[in-house]
């Protein structure tokens, strides 16, 4: 439900945000979720979809910086230094 602070409720915004990072162009998705971090710091969901598409532009330092951000909010994403990994080598997530 929207409120005057935030006009789209969050769980919209959030899907879109998700199917943008992970089938949408990685320069489109990181440009408006970098904008939406800084509109929304706290929102730690947006930190993993920017490394998800940072992982898919090849942006393996990017991706890792924002995996490591996740820590900041007590999320762990087992999963992470393996894809960072797998990034570096090459292989598209």
């Amino acid at each position: 439900r929207g409120t005057f602070r935030n006009a789209v409720p969050l769980d919209l915004l959030a899907d879109v945000l998700r199917r943008l990072a992970l089938e949408g162009s990685p320069a489109v998705a990181d440009s408006l979720l970098t904008k939406t971090l800084a509109r929304r710091p706290g929102w730690a969901h947006l930190y993993e979809l920017r490394a998800v598409s940072a992982l898919r532009a090849g942006q393996c330092d990017r991706a890792e910086a924002d995996f490591r951000a996740l820590l900041e909010f007590a999320i762990v994403r087992p999963d992470g230094p393996l894809r960072v990994e797998e990034c570096r080598r090459g292989r598209a997530p």
